[in-house]
């Protein structure tokens, strides 16, 4: 009550135990259990802080560059939150290999488990927790395009020259796909180069 809908309640990831290389959580009510209801008590806010973008149009002479940047300020799910558990068939992303896998072994990620065994399916717990959720701001060149008109045609003919691009570069640090549409079933915005020549009359 009297919170932003874009908050989630999460379980505190404490990290993998070197010894037993089981995922550990915050045991808020201490009783010694692990519960979906009492124990989610991290709260992130999964809202854009702020967003935006900065375009302009630059001329010299017959060239024209036009270019458009989108920002956002945001954290979302990560890649742990599709996939958090090293032994499935499928798959995974590449951080699974980097796994725990004797004891000693200090890792972020568990030890391998296929769901046969008796104990080690904490990566659902895993998917709910803070550790599925990090940064996921980024800065997109989201459209780019070089124009040059040619000169002197006459006869009421112009033609332009142009090469244009789109989603040519991204900046970020989110460890999944894309962090405009953070999901494990999307694939980032293609990139697009197209030269083409305008001509009217």
């Amino acid at each position: 009550i009297g919170e932003p809908l874009t908050i989630v309640r999460l379980y505190h990831a404490l990290g993998v135990d070197p010894e037993t290389g089981s995922y550990q959580f915050e045991d808020y009510n201490g009783d010694g259990a692990i519960t979906s209801t009492e124990d989610r008590q991290w709260v992130e806010d999964l809202a854009p802080q702020y967003y935006g973008g900065l375009g302009n149009s630059l001329s010299l002479g017959n060239v024209t560059l036009d270019f458009f940047f989108q920002f956002k300020k945001q954290k979302a799910y990560n890649t742990l939150r599709y996939q958090s558990t090293p032994g499935f068939r499928g798959n995974v992303p590449v951080e699974l290999y980097d796994r725990w896998q004797g004891p000693g072994d200090v890792k972020d990620i568990q030890r391998a488990y296929s769901g046969l065994a008796p104990t080690g399916g904490l990566g659902e717990f895993q998917q709910e927790s803070n550790a599925a959720v990090s940064d996921a701001s980024f800065v997109r060149l989201r459209n780019i395009s070089l124009n040059y008109r040619l000169p002197g045609l006459g006869n009421g003919l112009d033609a332009n020259v142009y090469l244009q691009g789109q989603n040519l570069w991204t900046l970020t640090d989110y460890k999944g796909p894309d962090p405009e549409q953070p999901s494990n079933t999307r694939l980032p915005p293609l990139r697009q180069i197209t030269l083409g020549l305008q001509l009217s009359f």
